[in-house]
């Protein structure tokens, strides 16, 4: 049992060609498969151009057989595979872990009866270096060191003197600040802008003085943006809804006065001014009631949605959302969003 290749079948020629796909010895070529080794052959004859041409399948599987036959191994019949390209079985020669060989050694006698220059043959590396499957490590962000400015220690002892010029004396400790009331007046006047924002976010002093700030009648709240139109929004939204019935039941009194005098002669013709206030009403209604609107949401404020509406809305039982909030505004001339129940003000 040897360790070389020469078998009984084989020629010089074909040991080299075996020697170029790989299999430099008899075990290597006895666990060979003879589709696979088929295909490894034609793959190197089409780089090198061998001069006899490819083996024959037959002539394969005799070598395999030879190769078992010699090194001890139980024979088994040969499973041949479809010549398609594909990567051999056996790889050549692996090199340590984590690299792999990825040029071919060729026998200097196939060089010569080719022809081929020492110039002509590129350079390659032998071996290249395979990722291996391993954890990525974290990734470390590398800031710049800042600029120390610590004084520097002089040998003999003692601190230097600092870089920058520091009067130490004007440097006061903290429990010696000043403590600064929230309440302070700002020395400077303010401008119009901050005195617009000031005004937007919070009332004026005047507005709230004396008023508990748990009472309704503490205003609160942002300001709106068109305070008088929501208020005329207000007013003619609970008018219409307090004319609707009584127009309805004037009319209708007035109709049977007319068709029944006996009867219904008492009706006064005065009841006509409720359908002339109901339409008044509708009127204000549709240029300020429907166009109202929360600065904070953008949601009507005097139209009926359904949908949740916020835990702190104005509400009433019976009533709904809607009257209750119109009170809430003419009365208190504040109010929280049905919506979104932000506090919204009508005065400064």
């Amino acid at each position: 049992m040897g360790s070389t290749l020469p078998l009984p079948n084989l020629s010089l020629e074909h040991i080299e060609l075996l020697e170029t796909v790989g299999y430099n010895d008899v075990r290597a070529l006895a666990r060979a498969d003879a589709g696979g080794l088929e295909a490894e052959i034609q793959r190197a004859n089409k780089v090198l151009k061998f001069p006899k041409g490819v083996p024959s399948i037959e002539e394969i599987e005799g070598w395999i057989m030879t190769a078992r036959e010699q090194v001890g191994e139980a024979k088994e019949e040969i499973k041949t595979t479809s010549a398609m390209p594909h990567e051999p079985s056996v790889p050549v020669a692996l090199a340590p872990q984590g690299v792999m060989r990825v040029a071919i050694p060729l026998p200097a006698s196939i060089i010569l009866d080719h022809g081929v220059q020492m110039a002509e043959i590129p350079a390659a590396d032998e071996f290249v270096t395979r990722e291996l499957e391993r954890p990525a490590p974290p990734a470390t962000s590398h800031l710049p060191k800042a600029e120390t400015t610590r004084s520097i220690l002089i040998a003999g002892g003692g601190e230097a003197e600092p870089k920058l010029g520091i009067d130490r004396e004007r440097i006061k400790p903290l429990n010696e600040a000043p403590v600064v009331s929230r309440n302070q007046a700002i020395d400077r006047p303010l401008t119009k802008d901050e005195e617009r924002i000031a005004l937007i976010r919070t009332p004026r002093e005047k507005t709230n003085r004396g008023k508990s700030p748990n009472s309704r009648r503490y205003i609160r709240g942002v300001l709106h943006t068109h305070p008088v139109r929501i208020w005329l929004g207000a007013l003619s939204t609970l008018l219409v809804m307090i004319s609707l019935p009584l127009a309805v039941v004037s009319a209708a009194l007035l109709m049977l006065s007319r068709e029944m005098e006996d009867v219904f002669g008492w009706v006064p013709k005065w009841f006509l001014a409720f359908p002339a206030l109901l339409l008044l009403a509708a009127v204000f209604y549709l240029i300020f009631g429907m166009q109202g609107s929360c600065r904070i949401c953008g949601q009507k404020l005097f139209m009926h949605r359904h949908h949740r509406k916020n835990i702190k809305a104005h509400t009433l039982p019976g009533l709904g959302y809607v009257i209750p909030l119109c009170l809430h505004i003419l009365l208190f001339r504040w109010f929280r969003c049905t919506h979104c129940g932000t506090p919204v003000r009508l005065k400064e």
